[in-house]
């Protein structure tokens, strides 16, 4: 892979030189197949999921093409400090959820669960057109939704010369009718945000300044911090990836709730029962485990001086499958033949996990991850969906149950 990597960058760098060469297009970028014809062997991601050869072609095409030569908007004129206002300690709850297709029978099962918002994520680059994305917006507005995007970025990305751009993009989004905005995803890994630069001090300038900027021109818009990733991996908090609490803790410490109306969460490999706290089947306890211990520790640690929001909550069932790719099977033999959870055991849960969050004043939103996805691949969303490959949806009566008032 080392050589490839190196073949890759040193051909295309002799390219973006040659007058008359317009494009180059890689073959190719993430094929998974591997038989007679090997196409996964060319590919850019690995079978690991890693990319060895992506962050040595963004360095050489950022020497050729520096970011200040990139077609952009030019950044817009920021207040120096927007901070955001002290909570008033009421939560109004709000449902969504994050969607693939978003058909018609999304929308009604959706709208039958009292979900008010849709929820996308999309890939911020330097030169990105916010433009380019205002039918996520109009799209959910035309059917009844509000619509929060999630801004992520490639972790090469996440260089400081980029945050006034990413800043500039995020507030055009709100300036188009985003009703809210997730800055960045999971910046505590390094899958996310780039290795050797992870950190509070590194995110926290990015949050700032976007912040500022989409408030200085669409103050209605509502802001939210990227949803961390529940872990201990890490054992603490380096520039190569941090655990999510001492990296919540950190971002507390340095004023980090001045610039978010919401702080973002993530709970996406749960086991057991959100109304359970133990019982976990897996060697290592941690507080992300839980449903209720993971609230506990967020509200605890931000002194509940903003609300929390789940901006991706789901339960993994590969029970249709009979497996889960390698990676994502956490109970393994002999537990549930390595499925996880029954589809009846989603269901319950996610039901569950609403009705806590509406009735303990911590949590504002909830996005579910996901409603109707139906990839399957080495990431199973479509074993996250609520509208399972039959078309049928035991969650939605769940969900639909826990919204009653």
């Amino acid at each position: 892979m080392e050589k490839q990597k190196l073949l890759i960058a040193e051909s295309i760098e002799f390219l973006l030189y040659q007058p008359n060469v317009r494009l180059a297009i890689l073959y190719n970028l993430d094929y998974e197949r591997y038989d007679t014809d090997p196409q996964a062997g060319f590919a850019l991601i690995r079978p690991s999921g890693d990319c060895p050869a992506c962050g040595l072609l963004r360095q050489v095409i950022d020497q050729a093409y520096p970011i200040a030569k990139l077609p952009h908007p030019t950044p817009m004129p920021v207040s120096p400090d927007v901070k955001a206002e002290a909570w008033n300690g009421q939560t109004n709850f709000q449902l969504g959820g994050q969607v693939g297709a978003f058909g018609e029978n999304t929308v009604n099962v959706m709208k039958d669960m009292q979900m008010g918002w849709v929820k996308h994520q999309i890939i911020w680059h330097p030169g990105a057109n916010p433009a380019d994305f205002v039918f996520f917006i109009e799209n959910a507005h035309a059917k009844g939704f509000k619509v929060l995007l999630s801004v992520k970025g490639l972790p090469w990305d996440t260089r400081t010369d980029t945050f006034a751009y990413y800043a500039t993009f995020v507030a055009m989004l709100g300036g188009f009718g985003a009703d809210a905005i997730e800055i960045w995803n999971e910046p505590n890994l390094p899958r996310e945000w780039q290795e050797g630069r992870v950190g509070v001090e590194n995110y926290l300038q990015l949050l700032r300044i976007a912040y500022s900027t989409i408030k200085t021109h669409s103050p209605e818009t509502y802001v939210i911090s990227g949803g961390l990733a529940p872990t201990g991996f890490f054992n603490g908090c380096t520039p190569s990836g941090c655990d999510d609490l001492p990296f919540l803790q950190q971002f507390v410490a340095a004023g980090g709730l001045d610039y978010t109306d919401c702080v973002g969460v993530h709970y996406n490999e749960g086991l057991v029962s959100p109304l359970r706290t133990d019982g976990d089947p897996r060697a290592v306890d941690h507080h992300g485990r839980y449903y209720q211990t993971l609230v506990d520790t967020y509200w605890q640690t931000i002194e509940g001086k903003r609300p929390l929001c789940f901006t991706e909550l789901g339960f993994l069932s590969g029970e249709e499958w009979g497996y889960l790719p390698q990676g994502f099977s956490w109970r393994g033999l002999p537990f549930v033949g390595g499925i996880n959870l029954t589809v009846a055991q989603q269901a319950e849960y996610l039901g569950e996990a609403v009705l806590l969050s509406r009735q303990q004043g911590k949590v504002q939103m909830l996005f579910i991850w996901n409603v109707d996805s139906t990839v399957w691949t080495d990431d199973p969303q479509a074993g996250y969906a609520m509208i399972r490959p039959n078309g049928q949806c035991p969650a939605c009566a769940t969900v639909q149950s826990a919204m009653q008032d």
